[in-house]
């Protein structure tokens, strides 16, 4: 025990400088910004600049390009990006590690996360377990199917709460099965009935979701096909319910989504039936972070249906 506590010690010391600025580089580059990445991590601006700049020295290239809009990757910083955040998932790991032998549970879990599953899900789960992870830091972005596979192809974040879709490739952890349904005005000639044929909504003006935002929800536009009648486009669920209940169109949403919205709009099951399974990926499930599979513990307890 004392000599796995003396290498991680050693570990830590020699590794404190290079995680300082790549943790500084990759929050450059998502908020796309030096200012904003010294705001959020509490920094001058003249430290992040220095850090950015003493990491593309010791690599010997540019990392970031600058403009006075923000920052970008260089084609050089969008090989090394992924690297960087796999580096810090590891020093992460670490200091879980060392937590654990001190009797101490801590860390930082960064979640990627459909909006609803945000809405729906994640304020009973993280409740609980910030009760009893206190020490345990949890970070939230909000995305569609295809940004929060990117998000943990790059390392970008630990874990995805998403649909099966979005998780392809992934170690999966299955919660629930949410169907997709027609999202009528609650006025209209069709809200009452046991269920929507897809065939309906040729006769229908639609407001929708990009394909690329919702991936399964675009299979059943692919089910209408050319006829289609698209008259608005949004990526925001909530957007979309308040034109619905407006009486701007018609649309698909899961079911899910329509929680707390029964007073504006109506869903009623598609004939024949889609449904999304819902759940959560995770790169690797073996070597994930102890504050990973403690939020996948959880998770699988509170929310599997």
């Amino acid at each position: 025990m004392i000599i796995i506590q003396n290498i991680i010690k050693t570990y830590e010391g020699d590794f404190e400088m290079d995680g300082r600025k790549y943790e500084v580089f990759r929050a450059a580059v998502e908020y796309g910004s030096f200012t904003k990445a010294a705001q959020m991590l509490g920094y001058t601006q003249s430290a992040v600049t220095q850090m950015v700049n003493a990491l593309e020295k010791e690599f010997g290239f540019l990392l970031l390009m600058r403009k006075r809009t923000g920052v970008s990757l260089t084609e050089e910083g969008k090989h090394m990006y992924p690297f960087i955040c796999e580096a810090l998932q590891w020093e992460e790991k670490i200091r879980q590690e060392a937590a654990r032998i001190r009797g101490v549970e801590e860390g930082e879990v960064r979640i990627g996360v459909f909006t609803s599953v945000a809405v729906h899900w994640l304020p009973k789960l993280l409740k609980t377990f910030r009760k009893d992870y206190p020490g345990v830091r949890i970070q939230l972005a909000e995305g569609g199917s295809a940004e929060l596979a990117e998000w943990l192809k790059e390392n970008q974040v630990d874990m995805i709460f998403c649909s099966r879709a979005a998780g392809v490739g992934r170690d999966w952890i299955p919660l629930a099965k949410d169907p997709i349904v027609a999202v009528l005005p609650v006025w209209h000639k069709n809200a009452g009935r046991e269920s929507f044929d897809v065939s309906w909504f040729e006769r229908e003006e639609m407001v929708v979701s990009p394909k690329e935002f919702d991936s399964d929800v675009a299979k059943v536009y692919k089910s209408i096909g050319n006829k289609l009648n698209v008259e608005f486009v949004s990526r925001d669920d909530y957007t979309i319910i308040s034109m619905v209940a407006n009486g701007l169109g018609v649309s698909v949403l899961p079911d899910l989504v329509l929680k707390g919205f029964e007073d504006k709009v109506t869903g009623v099951p598609l004939n024949p039936e889609y449904y999304r399974e819902l759940g959560i990926a995770v790169r690797n499930l073996d070597t994930a972070s102890l504050a990973v599979k403690r939020v996948v513990e959880y998770a699988k307890r509170i929310l599997r249906q």
